[in-house]
């Protein structure tokens, strides 16, 4: 039973690449970034279904994210987003410590409540016009 998840008889489909690098400048995102009253899931989730929510980055693949207390969010590169059509679409997108950027917007508690950040090369120009 040990080796049941390491199944190599079948050729793998998927390739896996990891790109480690230094996160340089770093957007921030949050709910509680925006002024929002905690708990209101509601009204956000309402929100979700009226905006364009397909400006959100697409990097390629996955692209982990780095929860911040809210208080740290303006120290050192970070690059705070009070676009609230992009946080939703970021946030929403965001399960655990990965953004997945095709994954259907959906918020959670756990996601209202925290503050993430991402590197800002993740944002094109286009869709982030806070970017210096």
């Amino acid at each position: 039973m040990n080796n049941a998840y390491c199944n190599m008889s079948v050729p793998p489909r998927t390739t896996v690449m990891k790109d480690v690098r230094l996160i340089g400048k770093q957007v921030v995102l949050g709910i509680p970034l925006l002024s929002y009253p905690p708990g209101d899931l509601a009204e956000l989730e309402g929100l979700l279904d009226t905006w364009d929510v397909a400006m959100a980055p697409r990097p390629h693949g996955y692209a982990i994210v780095v929860k911040v207390p809210e208080e740290r969010a303006n120290e050192g590169d970070a690059i705070v987003c009070h676009d609230k059509t992009l946080t939703l679409a970021v946030v929403s997108r965001i399960v655990g410590g990965l953004y997945i950027p095709r994954r259907p917007p959906r918020l959670s508690m756990e996601n209202t409540r925290a503050v993430f950040q991402l590197p800002a090369d993740a944002f094109p120009q286009e869709a982030a016009p806070f970017l210096p």
